[in-house]
């Protein structure tokens, strides 16, 4: 740390050469994070989840459980 600190300077930003590579890496990270999410097989929102969940009997034909059941 004894050694002189360099500098990015364009108009008015002025920010050390070491924290704009942790930027510049924190950037491609996120980039990386949402480009290569896991694919889901179902897309619902937390907000619009289903409410009831239905349960299929033996001949085929569905119950839907109450909520609170």
């Amino acid at each position: 740390m004894t050694g002189t600190t360099q500098y990015f300077h364009v108009g008015f930003i002025l920010i050390s050469l070491a924290n704009l590579v942790v930027i510049a890496l924190l950037v491609v990270v996120f980039i990386l994070a949402v480009a290569l999410r896991w694919p889901e097989t179902s897309h619902f929102s937390t907000l619009a989840t289903p409410t009831e969940t239905s349960e299929e009997t033996d001949d085929g034909e569905r119950v839907f459980a109450e909520e609170g059941s």
